[in-house]
Parts: structure tokens; sequence; C-alpha cells
């Protein structure tokens, strides 16, 4: 399936590269994507609305997932925590769980019934999610907080005027070569600052559901995905044009999880990727992109380096979990 040198082969055997599945689930208007490593942890970053429950939990239990080692809920808006407890009710389990510390008071955007269900769903487990917090899947993955909170990785600051969207936790998956964004409902002014940590990025969710306030042509000019994913509700006016004109110049493949506005996209209701974290990603059912063998052939090296590293002393700057 994969196009792979004797060199990539070789590697693979030292990197132990273990299959990778992402989920980016049908939650209408919301977002919830899953991570699963073979033979490691599932991560959920964000659960989607109260009601996607009804085909949340049905679908990842035919997937045989029950339980996720790590709940992510990028800021307190409720088509992002309001499936938690749903899920919750219905015998799914958290073994952590992380958010921006601002689903705690009823407000505007948090009501008391939803805030009363999710803190109950995720009680003592629950913690606050900082920018460089990052947490192992696998000897070879990891998710990482690049920005939160108005603070970005590298201590750089940006005052969010009290906008929540700009609140919103950025989540960088990691799997060997391979690297997948989740942006939750960040605006343009966040993205650009993000591009020390997100050249050269595989794919990633578009930002905002796809809104044209966010996933600016600048970083995109930067990140040069090779496939954009939309999580969109049906027959509406997401996504917006303009963002599926700027990922299409970048270079990128559309897929949405719902025909929205826009009928350049593919379909995919709950879209699949799948990738050994070596040599490229296919997005279910048969859509492969390769990556070149000589950058896959530096990144070995890199990771394989890495690895033999942190042997000896443990990355400096951030918070692993678990």
């Amino acid at each position: 399936m994969w196009k792979t040198s004797s060199f990539l082969a070789a590697s693979a055997a030292i990197t132990a590269a273990a299959q990778l599945t992402v989920r980016e689930l049908d939650v209408g208007l919301g977002q919830c994507g899953v991570i699963e490593l073979e033979g490691g942890k599932t991560v959920m970053i964000d659960a989607g609305p109260p009601a996607s429950v009804d085909s949340t939990f049905p679908y990842l239990a035919a997937q045989g997932v029950a339980t996720a080692d790590v709940l992510i809920v990028s800021h307190a808006h409720s088509d992002h925590y309001g499936g938690v407890s749903g899920l919750v009710a219905r015998g799914f389990a958290f073994g952590e769980a992380w958010d921006n510390d601002h689903i705690s008071v009823s407000s505007a955007w948090v009501s008391a019934s939803e805030l009363a269900g999710y803190t109950g769903a995720v009680g003592a487990i629950r913690d606050v999610i900082t920018a460089g917090w990052w947490h192992a899947l696998g000897p070879m993955t990891t998710v990482e907080c690049l920005y939160v909170n108005g603070r970005y990785k590298n201590g750089a600051a940006l005052d969010t005027d009290g906008i929540e969207n700009d609140a919103s936790a950025v989540i960088l998956l990691t799997h060997g070569i391979y690297r997948h964004l989740f942006p939750a409902d960040i605006s343009t002014n966040v993205d650009l600052p993000l591009v020390p940590w997100t050249a050269g990025l595989h794919s990633l969710v578009a930002a905002h559901h796809g809104l044209n306030d966010g996933t600016s042509a600048a970083f995109l000019s930067n990140a040069q995905p090779l496939a954009a994913l939309f999580s969109v509700p049906p027959n509406t006016t997401f996504p917006s044009p303009e963002t599926v004109d700027r990922v299409i110049a970048a270079g990128a493949a559309v897929y949405l999880t719902n025909r929205g506005s826009d009928p350049r996209g593919s379909v995919r209701t709950n879209i699949v990727i799948t990738t050994d974290g070596l040599t490229g990603f296919t997005v279910a059912p048969s859509d492969v992109f390769y990556i070149p063998e000589p950058v896959a052939a530096a990144w070995v090296l890199a990771i394989v380096f890495c690895a033999l590293r942190s042997r000896f002393a443990p990355p400096a700057g951030g918070l692993q979990t678990g």
C-alpha cells in the first residue's frame, strides 16, 4: 500500500511504528476528534454538542472504542464540550479530562445545566490545560498544546479581548513523521504566530468549522497541509467559500463531515485517517497521500535520535501526563 524504500523499512523496525487512526466525527455543528494508537492510548479532542451523543456513542461502540485515556476540551462552547455528560451517562469512560478552565461558572456561553452536566461527568479527573502541556500516547506519538488562553508554548502572549474562541486550546498530534492539527475555533488573530510549530503539517481540521474568520492564507502558506477536514452541519452556510478557496489554493484536498454550502469537498461523514507515521496517510476509503522519501528519511533519523536522547533526559519545558 505504501511506497517504502529499504531505508524506511529498516527504520520502521527501529522506531516500531504502530498504526494510528484519527477520526473526525460527524457531530453537526461542533467538533469531536478521536485519536487511537494501535497498542497504545486513545485521546478525544472535544466531544461535540449534547445531541451528537445519539450518533457518536453508537459509532464509537461499533469501532470498539468505549474509553479514552485523555479528554481535551478546547474551550467553553457547548458544541465542543456538550457531549461529554451524555457519553459518560451511556457508559463511556475517560481517564483524564483537560480544559481551559472556562467551563467553571454559568455565563453567556455556559448554561447552569450544561455546567452541572460537564462538571458532574468529569469530576475529580478534571485539570487545566496550559500551553506546552503534552501527553505521550506511545514511544513516537504525542499530543501537545501549542496555545491556549492567550498564551503560546514559547511564552508569547496574545490579548483575546474576552473572545472565547480565541482562548481555545490548539492541539498538535505527532506520530512519527505525521503531524495533524486540531485548532478548535481560533481566529486568524491566533493562527499566524503558530507557524514555528506548524510548518509542513500533513493534515488539519479547518478552524471554527470552516468559517471565514479562521484558517488564514498566511498560516496555510506555511503549514501546506495535504488534507483539510471540515466539521460542518448539513445544508448550511458552513463552510465559508472563502475558506475553502484558501485551503485549495494551499494545495490541500478538502473533506467534509456533511454536505454544507460548498460542493467542492468530498463528504466522508465520519472522516477517518490512518497512518503508519513514516511514509504517508490514507483518508478512508482509498485516498492515499505520500510523504516524499527524502523528507521521510530525514524525519526518521530525527525521530531515532530523539528517541535515543529521551532515554537519558526528558524533553525540557513540557508536562507529560500518564
